[in-house]
C-alpha cells in the first residue's frame, strides 16, 4: 500500500505537466494569432519616394482587410541599417514588417559594409511592386535615340557620364554593363538618392542617368529630361513611345528594381502565412493595380518565398560579380 502515500506527489506531478502543457498550447496558439494589436510597416526609404508610395497605399488597403490600424514609418538612408534594426528590435511577431528593395540583399552587401547579416536576419515573404529602370539624358543633348546616343558617346571619348541614385546599385551596374555590351567609356557619378541625380541631370552636370521610372516620369512628360529607352520586359503603358533595352538589341539590360515585403526568420511561419495572404489579396483589387501603374510601378507577383529568396541570390551574385570586376569595394 506504499502507492497510496505516493498519490498526492503523483497528483501534483500531473497537474503540473498539464498545466504547462496548457501554457505552451496557448502560447503557440496566441503565437499564430495575427493581427492582435497595431502593424507597424517600416519603409527603407524617405517619404514620397517609391517605397514611401507604395507602402500608404498597401497600408491604407490592408486596414480593412486585417482589421487593425498600420502605421508606416520611414527610415530612410544608412545602408538600410536604421529599417532593418527598427524591425528586428521590436518582438518578432509580425506585427512589425518592413518594405525594401531586393537590393537590401542584391545590392547593399557588396556597396556597404553593413552592421547586419541580410542572409539570415531577414526573410521575404511576397513581391509587393515591381519598378522598371529608364535611361534618360539632359534634354540639350543631341541624340534622340539610343543608337544615335551610343554613336555620339563613341565619337567623344572620356567626355560623357552618368549618374546613379547610389553606388553599388542597379542604375549603377546598368551603366557598367552598358559600357561593357556597347563598348563605351562613361563614366559613374553617384549620388545620395533619385532626386539629387535627377536634379543634376536637368542642370547638366551629368549627361544621362539610370533611375526607376517612377522617379523619372514627370520630368520625361514635362520634356525636362528625354527617355532613350526602358529596362522592362516591355514598354511602359505611361511613356509607350519608349522603346525597351531588348528591342534595341540589348537584352541583357532586361531588370527591374522589386519591393519585397520582409519579415524576421523567426516569425512563426502561420503568421507568415497571413502576412502574405493579406497583401496578395489586397493586391488583387483592380483598383490597387491601376493606381500602382499610374505611378509607373507594376503589382509584384505570386512568387512563393523560396522563389524570391532564389531570385535574390542568383541576383546577387550577378551584380557582386559586376562589381569585383572593375574593381570596386564596400565603403
Amino acid at each position: 500500500m506504499k502507492w497510496l502515500s505516493r498519490v498526492p506527489c503523483l497528483t501534483r506531478l500531473f497537474f503540473t505537466v498539464v498545466t504547462a502543457a496548457l501554457v505552451l498550447a496557448t502560447s503557440a496558439a496566441q503565437a499564430q494569432e495575427w493581427p492582435t494589436k497595431t502593424v507597424h510597416l517600416i519603409v527603407f526609404g524617405p517619404p514620397g519616394a517609391s517605397a514611401d508610395n507604395v507602402s500608404r497605399l498597401l497600408a491604407s488597403e490592408l486596414e480593412p482587410l486585417i482589421g487593425q490600424t498600420v502605421v508606416v514609418e520611414n527610415k530612410p538612408g544608412g545602408a538600410a541599417a536604421p529599417a532593418v534594426n527598427a524591425m528586428r528590435a521590436l518582438p518578432h511577431d509580425g506585427h512589425t514588417i518592413m518594405l525594401a528593395l531586393n537590393g537590401l540583399v542584391t545590392e547593399l552587401p557588396h556597396a556597404f559594409k553593413l552592421n547586419y547579416n541580410p542572409a539570415t536576419d531577414l526573410k521575404p515573404i511576397v513581391e509587393v511592386a515591381q519598378l522598371d529602370l529608364i535611361l534618360v539624358g539632359n534634354i540639350k543633348l543631341p541624340p534622340k535615340t539610343l543608337p544615335e546616343l551610343i554613336a555620339l558617346i563613341k565619337a567623344s571619348p572620356n567626355k560623357f557620364n552618368y549618374g546613379s541614385y547610389s553606388p553599388g546599385t542597379l542604375s549603377h551596374v546598368m551603366g557598367l554593363q552598358m559600357n561593357q555590351l556597347a563598348g563605351l567609356d562613361m563614366t559613374h557619378v553617384p549620388f545620395k538618392g533619385g532626386t539629387f541625380s535627377m536634379t543634376a541631370l536637368m542642370a547638366g552636370d551629368v549627361q544621362l542617368s539610370f533611375d526607376v521610372i517612377a522617379n523619372a516620369l514627370q520630368f520625361s512628360l514635362a520634356g525636362k529630361i528625354y527617355p532613350y529607352a526602358v529596362s522592362g520586359s516591355k514598354r511602359s503603358p505611361l511613356l509607350p513611345n519608349v522603346p525597351t533595352f531588348k528591342e534595341l538589341g540589348y537584352p541583357q539590360l532586361e531588370e527591374s528594381i522589386w519591393f519585397p515585403l520582409w519579415v524576421p526568420p523567426e516569425v512563426p511561419a502561420p503568421v507568415q502565412a497571413k502576412i502574405r495572404a493579406a497583401v496578395l489579396k489586397a493586391l488583387d483589387k483592380q483598383s490597387v493595380r491601376d493606381r500602382l501603374v499610374a505611378m509607373g510601378i507594376q503589382p509584384g507577383s505570386n512568387a512563393t518565398p523560396e522563389e524570391l529568396n532564389a531570385r535574390l541570390r542568383q541576383e546577387s551574385e550577378s551584380i557582386g560579380k559586376m562589381l569585383r570586376e572593375i574593381g570596386f569595394k564596400p565603403e
